[in-house]
């Protein structure tokens, strides 16, 4: 996932949460009141109670929202989840040998001598830099990004690119390391750490729930991070 994407979706689901689900929440009063007062005019008059069509009865909005809001703190939790792979990220400085990789497949690659790579050029650039898509629309969306909306990629954009990905790689060491500076070098980390700034408390609170705890009382960062990557 892209940094893009996740900003993506962070935005839609804080536009969701903010705006749409209140919205949703004041119609489902506005109908329940409406339900009430078309039951009472029945009874009243000694008319049969309305039912409604299968599946739209109080009961069952009431179920669908209560599906709703798990679902919503089910994805809260993995946007939560995904933003700690940044947690106090330091900038990882790309070595002088990986730069001189890069130049040196930009000029491979621009065939014509044209100082800019058209798209197949590009796309075989970063097949050579271990840079795959896994279909055509999100190498086309990728283009798209690094180009500009133009039909070409300059050689500043294309290092651009790399550059990006090749930083934006987390690896487990570099988030233990994120996780030992929160813990002043210890193991573990405790609860109080967990309280320490830029995680908010909402980020304490999931971390408090899925990290492993360790014997002495504070929780094993290492096993944790561990588990999130493949081996």
């Amino acid at each position: 996932m892209q940094l893009w994407d996740t900003q993506e979706i962070q935005a839609s689901f804080r536009d969701f949460v903010v705006s749409k689900r209140p919205q949703q929440e004041g119609e489902k009063i506005d109908l329940e009141n409406l339900f009430a007062e078309i039951q009472t005019e029945l009874k009243v008059n000694n008319r049969r109670p309305y039912t409604p069509p299968e599946g739209l009865a109080p009961e069952d909005i009431e179920g669908a929202f209560d599906a709703l809001t798990t679902m919503q703190k089910t994805y809260a939790q993995a946007v939560r989840a995904h933003r700690y792979k940044f947690i106090q990220k330091s900038e990882t400085k790309l070595s002088d040998e990986k730069l001189k990789e890069m130049d040196a497949s930009y000029a491979h690659f621009d065939k014509n001598k044209n100082g800019v790579l058209e798209k197949l050029e590009f796309k075989a650039a970063l097949s050579a830099m271990s840079i795959f898509f896994a279909s055509d629309a999100e190498f086309d969306k990728v283009f798209g990004l690094v180009s500009g909306g133009k039909s070409t990629v300059s050689k500043e954009e294309y290092l651009q690119y790399l550059s990006s990905k090749y930083q934006d790689r987390d690896s487990p060491e570099q988030i233990k390391e994120s996780f030992k500076a929160v813990a002043d070098g210890a193991a573990g980390i405790s609860a109080a750490q967990l309280q320490t700034p830029p995680l908010s408390s909402e980020d304490s609170e999931y971390l408090a729930k899925v990290l492993p705890a360790r014997g002495d009382g504070t929780y094993d960062y290492a096993a944790f991070v561990d588990s999130q990557f493949a081996s």
